[in-house]
């Protein structure tokens, strides 16, 4: 035998029972690619998600890490599915459904990060400020929400019809800018990625002055009465003043009659407000006028109303809108480009069939 066919030959033996680093490698990607695509993956995503979100509605904390995991496992099989099948490669319309199916995951587990939600009491005449937003929900990224002083609360209107039946809720917006926004019921203020929705929550409010014992204000402020007129027999408020002392505050709103349609604004504020201090006395207070007590004054400006607001914060609903719109509508091409082949193929359809 020649001595070259046996060199050749040992050298086919090596090539055959040894790999090169990259050739390994790209065996256990595919083989890491087929397990992320693997329908065992897909099911513990689903089995997660389910769970989650069964959490949330039973109000449990850190929802938003229960159903961004699942989700997040969704898309990475998603993705890898996408790569290994070759059925993607040649059915454009399935492979864009399937990419948009991913997107709407990422977006989806995204929002469950960046959600936020709140609420606050505004007084007519007020700048908004965000340290007034009482956290309904808390987001693991913080969100960029509208600076102090973004607006002022405008004036307000609330239509009764009779029977106590709330109508339309009128709440007037002012901005620096000198626009200004009517918000209602079915229209929310939105700000950037932040929306403002009216609540049923409305009411009376003092806007007061603190002045201490040197006669200079030290603080102003407002002070909400209850929702009215949801408890119309509740107009009560125990306040402490800056100075330490503890005050109930009264209001004796007028009477509406049941059987009439009626608008709640400025003018049906109530005028008089009773104080009551620590010691029992009793004491009549008008807007602009004064009460002394022992460690400083309170001035009465003027009875307004205040409005309730619902914050509303998730920078991916733009995300979330599109990935929906653009996978139902490659679903729809797909589909419809399956049905359109049948038809024109009627002995494949038949051999479906058999």
């Amino acid at each position: 035998m020649p001595e070259s066919a046996v060199i050749n030959g040992a050298s086919q033996n090596r090539m055959a029972g040894e790999h090169s680093p990259a050739s390994t490698l790209s065996v256990r990607l595919w083989r890491l690619l087929r397990l992320l695509a693997s329908l065992k993956l897909t099911l513990m995503g689903l089995l997660g998600l389910a769970m989650a979100t069964l959490g949330a509605a039973r109000g449990l904390d850190a929802t938003g890490w229960l159903v961004a995991a699942p989700l997040a496992l969704l898309a990475v099989n998603l993705a890898a599915a996408i790569w290994v099948t070759p059925l993607f490669r040649v059915k454009p319309a399935l492979f864009g459904f399937h990419v948009g199916l991913m997107s709407l995951f990422i977006a989806l587990a995204a929002s469950q990060l960046t959600r936020f939600k709140g609420h606050f009491e505004i007084t007519e005449g007020q700048a908004f400020d965000p340290a007034l937003i009482k956290v309904d929900r808390q987001p693991f990224i913080t969100p960029d929400l509208p600076m102090r002083e973004a607006f002022h609360q405008g004036s307000l209107s609330v239509q009764y019809a009779p029977d106590m039946v709330r109508r339309e809720t009128e709440s007037l917006i002012h901005f620096p800018t000198g626009e200004r926004y009517q918000a209602s019921d079915g229209r929310p203020l939105v700000i950037g990625d932040t929306r403002f929705y009216l609540t049923h929550n409305k009411g009376f409010s003092l806007v007061v002055d603190w002045y201490g014992r040197d006669g200079r204000i030290t603080q102003m402020g407002t002070i909400n009465f209850p929702s009215y007129p949801r408890l119309l027999n509740s107009q009560s408020v125990q306040w402490q003043t800056p100075g330490g002392e503890r005050l109930e505050m009264r209001l004796r709103p007028r009477t509406i009659p049941r059987e009439q349609a009626w608008v709640l604004d400025q003018a049906k504020s109530a005028n008089v407000v009773w104080v009551t201090d620590g010691h029992g006395t009793e004491q009549r207070l008008v807007p602009g006028e004064e009460l002394n007590l022992a460690n400083g004054k309170l001035r009465l400006q003027k009875l307004s109303l205040w409005i309730g607001y619902r914050v509303f914060h998730d920078p991916s609903l733009f995300w979330l809108f599109a990935s929906a719109i653009v996978t139902l509508s490659l679903l729809g091409a797909h589909l419809w480009i399956r049905i359109t082949s049948l038809q024109m193929d009627p002995l494949a359809s038949e051999e479906r069939h058999r």
